[in-house]
């Protein structure tokens, strides 16, 4: 029979294995969410013309220049995105997306490489 003097929790090496792999979990998750949190602040830039009225009567470049005004208003400061815009007009659509790559540094020579793509169609 066991007397409750031998029962015992967890063993200290296992709680600090625990801690340590509770740390790095959530260090990359600190250091991720950032990258994600731009990406649906562009998402929803990019959801806003599939119902804007004034994309039928604008150009690529004034599309493209209104475009980095808004990511400016929604503070998205990556290089990336400028260089990753594409938009196509069609006879009666115009097709906007963006495709771009981050990297981000989780551990001195360590990174994370995350690849974005969305891409929205307004139909006039």
């Amino acid at each position: 029979m066991r007397t409750l003097s031998k029962q015992n929790g967890a063993s200290t090496p296992l709680t600090l294995l625990f801690v340590g792999m509770a740390a790095i979990l959530l260090t990359i998750i600190f250091k991720l969410y950032p990258s994600y949190y731009e990406h649906w602040q562009i998402s929803a830039v990019l959801d806003s013309y599939a119902k804007d009225v004034e994309v039928e009567s604008m150009t690529v470049d004034e599309l493209e220049s209104n475009f980095l005004t808004r990511l400016m208003t929604n503070n998205v400061r990556g290089n990336e995105v400028r260089e990753g815009f594409f938009a196509e007009r069609t006879d009666n659509a115009m097709n906007i997306s963006v495709e771009y790559e981050v990297r981000v540094p989780i551990y001195k020579n360590i990174d994370a490489i995350i690849y974005f793509e969305k891409s929205v169609e307004n139909k006039f």
